[in-house]
């Protein structure tokens, strides 16, 4: 189940708290995979960062912000779409 939700969602989609989450809950033990999944989640806090800090400086900030934003929710949207047919009826 969780070797499911790692390959099928957690890694195709780059969430990699998730992969994080997943590798502990799961006793993981591959170093380079933890290491890597560590070092993406740092990158992408220090662009968010970056990006914050150089809001004033670049008048198109906010117009990449609104697209990196629309993009989220349309990714959001087709992950909702591809869970539903995956899902398994409860009984």
């Amino acid at each position: 189940m969780l070797s499911q939700l790692y390959r099928d969602f957690a890694e195709p989609e780059n969430m990699y708290e998730v992969q994080l989450m997943i590798f502990h809950v799961s006793d993981h033990r591959d170093p380079e995979l933890v290491r890597n999944a560590w070092q993406a989640l740092l990158d992408e806090g220090e662009w968010h960062y970056r990006a914050r800090q150089n809001a004033e400086l670049t008048p198109s900030f906010s117009a990449q912000l609104q697209r990196g934003r629309a993009r989220a929710g349309v990714r959001a949207r087709r992950l909702r779409r591809r869970r539903a047919r995956k899902a398994v009826p409860h009984f």
